[in-house]
């Protein structure tokens, strides 16, 4: 068989588990990033730039598996344009989104 012992890997140049982290965390977020895009893509019908309040509802159930609650919309379309919701601005609402989920999750995992 193998055997029970491993090889040790020398001089891999990496910082041990903090860079390993950070990257993992960067490649989470691009991954997160992605998805928010696709979402509001897949739900922007007619191509023009922007949702509505009922395709931003689907988006974000797409993104988070949770229909957004009444409140969560009505801030998010407070100042949106008439247009409706940009996609720079769901970006950064799902961005804040995930950042308080995960903390939410960090503190649960510590009891």
């Amino acid at each position: 068989g193998g055997g029970g012992r491993r090889k040790m890997v020398q001089g891999s140049g990496a910082p041990p588990l903090q860079a390993e982290s950070s990257e993992l965390e960067r490649i989470v977020d691009g991954r997160k990033e992605r998805l928010s895009r696709e979402a509001f893509r897949d739900w922007d019908r007619g191509v023009k730039g922007s949702l509505t309040r009922h395709e931003a509802t689907c988006a974000l159930l797409e993104v988070f598996g949770v229909k957004p609650g009444q409140a969560e919309l009505d801030a998010l379309f407070l100042g949106a344009e008439e247009e409706g919701l940009r996609l720079a601005r769901f970006e950064r609402h799902c961005r804040e989104r995930h950042l308080l989920r995960d903390r939410g999750e960090e503190g649960r995992d510590a009891f």
